[in-house]
């Protein structure tokens, strides 16, 4: 008994002096945890096929600092963690943080569509100015209502404080009630906006139905409208879809029968603008001499000159132009296209001197900003920045760099459209840019970076809008 007492305590002892320093443990256990942390740092956040990787690395890196508090708490790594939370480069709070984010990344993957519009909810009760958050709101139901759900639009519209926007909101719920063939519905949404774009909400509903191709069924609609407004906007919009579709006759037929004048030149114009952009411009240009209201025939002729200028067929566009009223909205805003069409050709001199040439300052700006992104469209970015730089005012060229930014973006090139957003000086105008990049990214399918990219969008109402846009594409790929 003796002997095996002895031999059981010269074991023990052996053990105890075998056992691992509690330091170097700790310190070996650091080093491995200090390399998982790198690898993990590594691995693209934007990636949704690596979430999973990403967690598990930070899982054991959790696992491991757990267990050097709790397997060796004599070390002096344990006590710096117990007492600081963090033990050299490596913060348990970071951890936790970054844990946490992943989880809600890995479940937003899940229902993308409710997860950018809930982002884009939170950012839009966030914003102070009631105009922005009231137009934020607007953007978020138009989403709700183009994804299919009807009920959720018409919750956010019921918070929206201006009525303007609260009836821009109803109107796209309407169109949108209207596609999917609730025609009671629709006309039931459409009441609820103010009088002043009621009728325009009503137009669109017939203009839905005309759309999917039930003529009859638009016109029948279009008659039951009490208001003689809203009847003869409603018979314009139908007269444009039956053109859309190819039926100049069935449209031309339906805006003769238009009492009111003034409605009538109107139908004729969105017709002319149809076959404009058809290509049949004889066609169009017989239809706008047939609007005896210069305003109308304006706006026809300009529709014209904008289609012949896209076409390629400059000279033309510049010759139909002519013929629009000197100083008029509708002129400069034709010349305006003109010059960004000419710019598209090569012809940068001729249309920055075409710009120059338009009365109107906002459209002189879009002219100017159309010719920038013309160059970036055509693949001269470098030409594209030189050009917006050359541009004296600030606001000008703030938003000529937010367009090449998002042709930038739309063409794939993420890095460089960053790049171009953040050089933006006006940070209302950077954040409009970075929004059309995060949109542009979600069309590429890369949903996971586009979600993180509008969230670091500075000013509210673009994340909100960014966000709704995401939505909008998410729900499109369901």
């Amino acid at each position: 008994m003796k002997c095996f007492l002895a031999v059981a305590l010269l074991s023990a002892s052996i053990l105890a002096g075998c056992k691992e320093d509690p330091e170097q443990a700790a310190n070996k256990l650091f080093v491995e945890t200090s390399s998982l942390w790198d690898q993990y740092q590594v691995l693209s956040a934007d990636d949704p096929a690596l979430y999973g990787a990403r967690l598990g690395l930070l899982e054991q890196v959790d696992t491991n600092l757990q267990s050097i508090v709790a397997d060796y708490p004599e070390s002096s790594l344990a006590v710096e963690l117990a007492a600081t939370g963090k033990v050299k480069q490596l913060v348990k709070a970071e951890v936790d943080a970054q844990n946490l984010l992943i989880h809600q990344s890995m479940k937003c993957m899940e229902n993308i569509f409710g997860c950018a519009l809930s982002k884009a909810l939170d950012a839009a009760e966030g914003i102070a100015d009631a105009v922005d958050r009231s137009r934020a709101l607007a953007g978020i139901a138009e989403a709700q209502a183009a994804s299919g759900d009807i009920a959720g639009a018409l919750k956010t519209a019921e918070g929206i404080a201006y009525a303007a926007d609260r009836s821009r909101a109803l109107a796209a719920i309407a169109e949108a009630q209207a596609a999917s063939g609730d025609i009671a519905g629709a006309l039931k949404t459409a009441e609820g906006a103010d009088a002043g774009n009621r009728s325009e909400a009503l137009a669109m509903i017939a203009r839905a139905q005309a759309a999917s191709g039930d003529i009859a069924g638009a016109l029948k609609t279009a008659e039951g409208f009490e208001k003689a407004g809203a009847r003869s906007l409603a018979l314009g919009a139908i007269a444009e879809a039956q053109a859309a579709s190819g039926d100049i006759a069935g449209a031309l037929k339906t805006a003769e029968g238009l009492d009111d004048a003034r409605y009538r030149h109107w139908a004729l114009g969105r017709i002319a603008a149809v076959q404009a952009a058809s290509g049949d411009i004889a066609g169009a240009l017989k239809t706008a001499e047939g609007i005896a209201y210069a305003a109308d025939r304006s706006g026809a002729l300009a529709a014209i000159a904008e289609a012949r200028a896209a076409s390629g067929d400059i000279a033309g566009a510049l010759k139909t132009a002519e013929g629009i009223a000197e100083g008029s909205f509708d002129r400069s805003s034709a010349l305006a296209v003109i010059a960004e069409a000419q710019a598209a050709t090569g012809d940068i001199a001729g249309a920055l001197k075409a710009a120059e040439g338009i009365a109107d300052a906002v459209d002189r700006s879009r002219a100017l900003t159309g010719i920038a992104k013309a160059r970036a469209a055509s693949g001269d970015i470098a030409g594209a920045l030189k050009t917006a730089e050359g541009f004296a005012d600030a606001g000008v060229r703030s938003r000529a760099l937010a367009g090449i930014a998002a042709v930038q973006a739309a063409s794939g090139d993420i890095a460089g459209a960053l790049k171009t957003a953040e050089g933006i000086a006006d940070a209302g105008v950077r954040s409009w840019a970075l929004a059309a990049v995060a949109e542009a990214r979600a069309a590429s399918g890369d949903i996971a970076g586009a979600l993180k990219a509008a969230e670091g969008i500075e000013y509210a109402v673009y994340r909100s809008s960014a966000l709704a846009g995401i939505a909008k594409i998410a729900a499109k790929l369901k």
